[in-house]
């Protein structure tokens, strides 16, 4: 059975919005901070759009594959490791 991926667009995180506290920053303004990693190739922090990630994640549990597209670079076939929602918000 195949499915079709979605296509989501992510942006390179520069210099200013790495750490935690431009971590914070980005999720004030409605922007989801991650990391991109894979065999060969350096980790790239990367942001997306709240807008963009939630329907994605709303109502699917577990394992999210994904093809990512990155100043315009891809599709790269991305798995989410990880998300972290706030229980109230």
């Amino acid at each position: 059975m195949a499915t079709d991926r979605i296509t989501v667009t992510a942006e390179p995180r520069i210099e200013t919005e790495l750490g935690s506290n431009a971590c914070r920053k980005l999720r004030a303004s409605g922007w989801v901070p991650g990391v991109v990693y894979g065999r060969g190739r350096e980790p790239q922090p990367v942001k997306l759009a709240v807008a963009v990630l939630r329907p994605v994640l709303v109502g699917h549990h577990g394992t999210h594959l994904l093809d990512l597209v990155v100043n315009g670079d891809g599709p790269l076939p991305v798995l989410l490791k990880e998300v972290q929602l706030h229980p109230l918000t």
